[in-house]
This record gives C-alpha cells, sequence and structure tokens, in this order.
C-alpha cells in the first residue's frame, strides 16, 4: 500500500525537475548577472520570499499543477513585475517637481515590481487549483 508521498513518483520527479531548474536558474542569475536589476536582486536576496518551499510541499503532497503553475508564476511574476514597475516608477516620478518634499519623492520614487509579482505569483497559484479542481469535479459529476 503507498501512501500520499510515495505516489506517483514520476510526475513528482518531473515536477520538482522543473521546480528545480525554474528557481535554481532564476536564483543563480539573480545574484549574478541581474544583481543590478532591482525585482530579481530583492528575489535573489530574499531567496525568492522563501515560495519554492510551497512548491516542495505542493510536490509532496501530489499537487505537481499546482506546484508547476506556482513555479511558472514566479518566472512570470519576477519578469512582470520588474517591467511593469519599472514602467510605473517612471511614470511616477516624471511628477516630481523641484519644490517637492523629500518625503514626496521618495513615495513617487518606490517601485512596486516586488508586490506586482507577488501578485501575478497569487494569480498562478489559483489559476494551478482552478486546473487542479475543476477535472476532479467534472469527473465526479459524470460517475454520479
Amino acid at each position: 500500500m503507498s501512501n500520499i508521498l510515495t505516489r506517483n513518483p514520476k510526475n513528482k520527479l518531473i515536477a520538482l525537475a522543473f521546480a528545480a531548474v525554474i528557481y535554481g536558474g532564476l536564483q543563480i542569475l539573480s545574484v549574478t548577472a541581474l544583481k543590478e536589476v532591482y525585482v530579481f536582486e530583492w528575489l535573489g536576496h530574499n531567496f525568492y520570499g522563501y515560495t519554492w518551499i510551497a512548491v516542495l510541499i505542493l510536490i509532496a503532497f501530489d499537487q505537481t499543477t499546482v506546484a508547476c503553475f506556482m513555479t511558472f508564476g514566479n518566472l512570470i511574476g519576477a519578469i512582470i513585475g520588474q517591467f511593469l514597475g519599472d514602467f510605473i516608477q517612471g511614470q511616477r516620478m516624471s511628477r516630481i517637481t523641484p519644490d517637492m518634499s523629500e518625503e514626496q519623492r521618495y513615495l513617487l520614487s518606490t517601485h512596486y515590481g516586488v508586490f506586482i509579482w507577488a501578485f501575478v505569483l497569487l494569480g498562478f497559484a489559483v489559476l494551478g487549483i482552478i486546473f487542479a479542481v475543476v477535472p476532479r469535479i467534472r469527473r465526479k459529476q459524470k460517475s454520479a
């Protein structure tokens, strides 16, 4: 009899390899080539918010679909967060005038890339849950 941790070892290994390549590659890039890029520098310094631990737990408990969505969301979120964060920061900084206080200048120069990364990652996690749950519901409806 198999338990949850030994079920579907092939799927788990594939998901684990996918996550390791994405998270490991991003971590290496973030602390080397992209260490001057705000979102990647922050995420590399903070080990991608330790979201890889959640991915490992999901893989261990046979939730490979959600884990793969989160892994892909991490990659897409970092890229979107950097570019959209730069765009928003540029737009806001263009409103800075010489008569503004330091606090106003600081607030207008804030980079929102990490928040964007987190929202994209959360969105991909929700999509992963939907893609994992909907087929199960449909199968139950057909068998009933």
